[in-house]
């Protein structure tokens, strides 16, 4: 219950533009907003109080981003150094799926698209071994399922997509469906394919921004250390 003079001091300060938290400072009691609202329901703010009120809301704003992004940048560092100790771990205990994870980061850093430019795990090559081998290595080492890849193809003018989808779906045992769609490159266009064995690039694509990390830094371990130089500490 709110007496009569804490009710005619709130309304004082709320007439001279005090926002509700400051009122209740004030008045020195925690008092409801609900309450306030309604003792203020007929209160006549001042001119400049919405002005003010803009302010500290942008004011506010911007601090909760400059948090957010400082919250966001630890997450991420923490995230890093995750990444990079399982990276060294691979060099640590030599197990077989160790030695693939190796072989897989030295593919994909050679084949595969970079973290600058792709997030996520993404393969493209005219040889299905190589594409069968990269699949392999990526459900051996990370658990991926077939169902978690999908598919696009870069073919010439001249070539039948649908024969080409089908060449590859059976080459990789990726479903039909799980398949991108895509256009010819058009600077192939009235060109014909001198080759009848060329069936177009297939890229493989899955999600795995980590997984993308990790091989680019096992690369870099594997690089220093046939280099001479020690990456692990």
């Amino acid at each position: 219950m709110v007496s009569i003079k804490t009710r005619l001091k709130i309304q004082n300060l709320r007439s001279k533009g005090y926002s509700y938290r400051e009122i209740c400072e004030e008045v020195g009691d925690n008092v409801p907003k609900s309450t306030l609202s309604y003792i203020c329901k007929n209160i006549l703010m001042p001119d400049d109080y919405y002005a003010k009120q803009r302010k500290i809301n942008l004011l506010n704003l911007e601090f909760a981003r400059r948090k957010a992004f400082e919250t966001n940048t630890k997450k991420y560092q923490m995230r890093l150094r995750a990444i990079n100790q399982n990276a060294k771990n691979v060099f640590i205990n030599k197990s077989k799926i160790n030695l693939d994870k190796i072989n897989l980061a030295i593919l994909y850093k050679a084949e595969g698209s970079k973290y600058a430019s792709y997030r996520g795990l993404s393969l493209g090559s005219s040889d299905p071994s190589i594409l069968r081998m990269y699949i392999r290595l990526l459900q051996t080492c990370y658990s991926k399922k077939i169902d978690d890849f999908r598919a696009r193809i870069q073919y010439r003018a001249d070539q039948d997509i649908l024969k080409l989808r089908e060449y590859w779906s059976e080459q990789l045992g990726i479903n039909p469906d799980a398949f991108y769609k895509s256009t010819p490159d058009m600077r192939s266009i009235g060109k014909k394919t001198k080759s009848n064995s060329y069936m177009g690039v297939c890229v493989i694509s899955c999600r795995g921004t980590d997984i993308q990390l990790e091989l680019d830094m096992i690369a870099k371990i594997y690089s220093d250390r046939l280099w001479g130089v020690s990456s692990v500490g």
